[in-house]
């Protein structure tokens, strides 16, 4: 669908101190984000936007690079600019293994139980809330467990995939057969010590140290759908963050 937008001109402020590039950017950030624009939505011009707004194309341009840059908008050549589907996290901080080692998803077990007090400051629902537990193992073709990825999904938005082994993300799963839409994703990175049966699971020891890193999937609003907690072995793997 492209865009229609009415006269919007005095919607940026002309006072210095604020680049006007960066209040084009927030302002069509925030279309984007509380859904009025939607994931493949055509958006208007940068002449269009320039006229609307009362600036430049220059600085109307400027704010399409650095959304793009996001991956927020994608630019086609000959067709125009589209909202775009938000940067996977994968793309800012990513568990990566050499190519050779693979790897798959085992399923541990899907369950529904009472939202923990930690976990309720992420997911963004009261404490005792019920939501869909999803407990996998991340495993090299050698059959070494690397990781342990627990994620709690908010049961507004869906059930959880009943496969018994996986190969694609939770993600896509939650786009393709959900329809839900993600516009940014909010990461934790931690230290921490294996519990008993999280060391029973990897194969190490209790006390041993892990790196935990907590995702935050979020939609329209910044509204948390699921949170990802991972637990990976620290001798096998890095993350690779990209700015």
């Amino acid at each position: 669908m492209k865009i229609q937008i009415s006269d919007i001109k005095g919607a940026l402020s002309k006072e210095p101190g604020i680049s006007l590039y960066y209040q084009v950017e927030t302002f069509l950030s925030d279309k984007i984000r509380s859904g009025e624009w939607r994931v493949g939505d055509q958006i208007p011009t940068e002449q269009e936007l320039s006229e609307k707004l009362n600036v430049s194309r220059a600085t109307v341009r400027q704010a399409f690079q650095q959304l793009a840059q996001k991956g927020m908008l994608e630019r086609k050549h000959g067709a125009g600019t589209f909202v775009a589907n938000p940067a996977q996290p994968e793309e800012f901080i990513s568990l990566t293994y050499p190519e050779k080692l693979g790897g798959r998803h085992l399923l541990i077990d899907n369950h529904l139980e009472p939202c923990s007090s930690y976990m309720s400051q992420f997911l963004g629902v009261p404490a005792g809330t019920i939501v869909g537990v999803n407990r996998q193992l991340r495993v090299f073709n050698d059959d070494t467990i690397a990781a342990i990825e627990n994620r709690y999904l908010n049961l507004e938005f869906g059930s959880l995939p009943e496969e018994t082994e996986t190969v694609g993300t939770f993600a896509e799963y939650m786009r393709k057969s959900l329809n839900v839409d993600f516009t940014c994703v909010r990461s934790i990175l931690e230290p921490v010590l294996l519990t008993a049966e999280e060391a029973k699971l990897l194969g190490e020891k209790e006390g041993d140290p892990a790196l935990m890193v907590i995702r935050v999937y979020c939609t329209y609003q910044d509204k948390p759908v699921y949170v990802t907690k991972n637990i990976t072995r620290a001798s096998i793997c890095k993350y690779l963050i990209i700015r």
